[in-house]
């Protein structure tokens, strides 16, 4: 939309009051999605920022001026105001074109595609004089193709010609009613609660610089609080959206008697340990979802949490089809849905190609570092149940420290594996398959330096003992005592040195069929393999 369809529209909501909205648009009555705000004139901190995602399925009805885009039927937000001497402003912030309604305490609707007073495709509104009340929010898309995109709400006593400069990213903490119905994991990750988002699922200023496959859905803590303060958005190579309906025509789930459509993800052995995640979402029905694994293992929900949207996740330990079920609670239900399924990792770095490999790196001060402040350099590959690792560092600048990560967490750790040497090793039986990770490190914090970390190479062999000095010749008798020659040495054949650059292999797709018509979900690459701070 043009920014002068933006003036224009903002005009009219500025300087008149819109004509009743169409009662069957949305229920202002409803329980908002994501909870109530009491505030009070003089508020802090100013701004107040919450995170949700914008839009739905319900199109705003057209033959009322100014008001546009695509909304649920409930409201977002609530916010029950005390007024005092400040003006109160609503906005949105988004990198998508989202739309703003806001049901006044007198009843009257008031709606913004883009507003002047901010930069992109952002809509704003602004009360001079707001009355003290009930103030019911709406964040709506402006093109139903941007559904279920991140967005932030901002409310403001600060004055319009600010809006566009203010920081948006908050140290407040966040109480769960206002984080959206997500599910963000555990805290099983490697560094869990060291306060940046770990997890390549989302990304923004509060995301770590490493992001490896292993802490996905994995560091929960740290990426509820930074998404709830804006911090983090979801990475948009992370997952697909598919927007549908169930109706008659479709096909009936089997036990359920409810119209059901399915979609297929093709997972592989570079897939196995990761976690496949389906979050859905409806406006005309009671939602239920279902994951079924290819040996017919089920996973269902129908409201999470405590909401007529559902998710459901599951962890891939099969190779092969899974389906994705999107569906209702009751039978004969039509109605239309967007969801959410996750794109599936491909970690095509194994332990057996990594095998009789010298990797040859530093630490440095740009390195993660862990809480005791050593730095960190990270190695992330799969691994099957029972193969065997044997990982040795060594380094002349730094006392060597070795951790392994497996799918249940850290699993061994060394510092000196043998008297009089600073080397690191550890041998160990994988339990079980999945995504590991070995991180070289060091004994003291702040320490930097080369390092070489080997897989699984043979050990050198022993050189032998030197062959004993001869015996001094005797003045009186002059022989010539002939040289020893010493015995020819086996040549040891010297592996290739493994790189970074070399580490990461290309990952393939996942194929992804809603019904009968084949839907590409292609897989994001997005690990790395190096150093974090």
């Amino acid at each position: 939309m043009s920014r002068f369809a933006g003036l224009h529209i903002e005009a009219l909501v500025l300087v008149t009051l819109l004509l009743p909205f169409a009662a069957h648009a949305q229920d202002f009555n409803a329980e908002p999605y994501y909870g109530v705000l009491d505030l009070s004139a003089g508020f802090q901190p100013d701004p107040l920022v919450r995170s949700l995602i914008a839009g739905g399925t319900t199109a705003v009805n057209s033959q009322n001026a100014g008001c546009s885009g695509f909304i649920t039927g409930a409201p977002d937000f609530r916010l029950n105001y005390t007024a005092g001497a400040y003006a109160l402003g609503i906005f949105a912030a988004a990198e998508i074109d989202t739309t703003l309604i806001v049901r006044a305490p007198d009843g009257q609707w008031h709606c913004n595609d883009d507003s002047e007073h901010l930069s992109g495709l952002n809509p704003g509104v602004n009360f001079p004089t707001p009355a003290s009340g009930r103030y019911d929010i709406w964040i709506g898309v402006f093109s139903s193709d941007d559904s279920l995109k991140d967005a932030q709400l901002v409310i403001t006593e600060l004055a319009t010609n600010s809006w566009a400069t203010l920081n948006l990213n908050t140290d407040e903490q966040v109480s769960p009613a206002n984080v959206p119905a997500r599910w963000f994991g555990d805290d099983s990750g490697i560094w869990p609660q060291d306060g940046v988002c770990d997890d390549p699922y989302f990304r923004g200023t509060g995301s770590g610089s490493l992001l490896l496959a292993f802490n996905r859905f994995r560091d929960a803590s740290d990426c509820e609080r930074l998404f709830g303060q804006g911090s983090i958005q979801l990475n948009p190579d992370s997952y697909s959206e598919f927007s549908g309906s169930l109706s008659s025509s479709d096909a009936r789930h089997s036990s359920r008697n409810a119209y059901q459509d399915v979609f297929e993800i093709n997972a592989d052995s570079t897939h196995v340990g990761q976690r496949l995640v389906a979050r859905m979402r409806a406006d005309d029905f009671d939602s239920f979802l279902i994951i079924r694994s290819p040996s017919g293992i089920e996973v269902e929900n129908d409201d999470y949490p405590d909401t007529r949207n559902s998710m459901a996740e599951m962890t891939i330990t099969e190779t092969g089809i899974y389906q994705v079920i999107a569906t209702s609670y009751e039978g004969n239900i039509s109605g239309s849905y967007a969801l959410e399924i996750n794109k599936l990792i491909g970690v095509n770095q194994t332990l057996s190609s990594l095998s009789n490999s010298l990797l040859e790196e530093r630490l440095t001060t740009g390195s993660r570092q862990q809480d005791a402040g050593s730095y960190i350099y990270a190695v992330e590959f799969l691994a099957q149940q029972g193969q065997s690792l044997d990982a040795i560092l060594r380094s002349p600048d730094f006392d060597s420290y070795l951790y392994l990560y497996g799918p249940a967490n850290l699993i061994q750790s060394n510092d000196d594996f043998e008297t009089g040497t600073t080397d690191s090793r550890i041998t160990a039986t994988l339990p079980t398959t999945g995504i590991y990770v070995l991180t070289a490190s060091s004994f003291d914090a702040d320490r930097t330096g080369q390092f070489s970390l080997a897989l699984n190479r043979p050990e050198p062999a022993q050189a032998p003992a030197p062959a004993p000095e001869p015996a001094p010749a005797d003045v009186a008798r002059e022989e010539t005592v002939a040289p020893v020659e010493p015995e020819p040495q086996p040549v040891e054949n010297t592996p290739a040195v493994l790189t970074a650059q070399s580490a990461v292999a290309p990952t393939p797709d996942n194929n992804v069929q809603a019904d009968i018509n084949p839907i590409t979900l292609p897989t994001t690459a997005t690990i790395q393999y190096g150093s974090k701070r």
